[in-house]
């Protein structure tokens, strides 16, 4: 009797893996067929600017002179160098 309670249960367990893995099978195929066409399975493509990231190489991210608050933290580095024998 034992038997057939381990059956069972093996067999749902394998049908339920099979039925994933056909229903895996299946996005994976409407997913790659909608990347070729422009056309999207679960959603629709981005319009407009609103999606755009801009990517900042427009902008200096390092200025070529140091600030107010840049100098006192040379000064400060250069007289902990120095104080350590070093030639900052």
């Amino acid at each position: 009797m034992d038997y057939v309670l381990y059956f069972t249960i093996a067999g749902s367990t394998v049908f339920i893996m099979l039925i994933g893995f056909l229903l895996g099978g299946w996005l994976m195929l409407k997913g790659n067929r909608s990347a070729k066409t422009d056309e999207s399975f679960i959603g629709r493509s981005p319009k407009g600017e609103v999606f755009s990231v801009s990517d900042g190489l427009d902008e200096d991210e390092f200025p070529d002179e140091p600030d107010k608050e840049e100098e006192h933290i040379l000064s400060r580095t250069n007289n902990f160098l120095r104080s350590l024998g070093g030639s900052g």
